[in-house]
């Protein structure tokens, strides 16, 4: 008996890497979800603010960072040299950590904005 040759058959598959097109994506949807959310989360950080002078009330800024995909929540500066005192407190005085409870009381609702952005078709 003879043998049988077959003849292999060969596919030839080509992949194209659109992962940087995808992350460039997923960048600009989370910058725009930060944008969304740096009102809100000013708004909120001047009112949990103690209020003396007004002077650390109006420092207060949010900047969002496009290149780093980050938020920042600021405060003090000239006039209002004293945030880092009011936040974390001094030997005389108690801490009032009014950075620390915007975070916390605005954290799930920027959460859910990202999600939505990120999961939008």
């Amino acid at each position: 008996m003879a043998k049988r040759r077959t003849k292999k058959s060969r596919i030839k598959v080509d992949f194209e890497d659109n992962s940087p097109e995808v992350l460039r994506r997923i960048d600009k949807r989370f910058v725009t979800a930060l944008r969304e959310r740096a009102p809100e989360i000013k708004s909120r950080a001047k009112i949990e603010v103690p209020i003396d002078e007004g002077d650390l009330q109006k420092s207060i800024e949010v900047e969002v960072d496009e290149g780093r995909g980050e938020l920042y929540l600021k405060s003090g500066g000239p006039g209002a040299r004293h945030a880092h005192l009011v936040e974390f407190g001094t030997v005389k005085t108690e801490a009032n950590p009014f950075m620390r409870r915007t975070i916390s009381k605005t954290r799930r609702k920027t959460t859910q904005i990202v999600k939505k952005h990120l999961s939008a078709p």
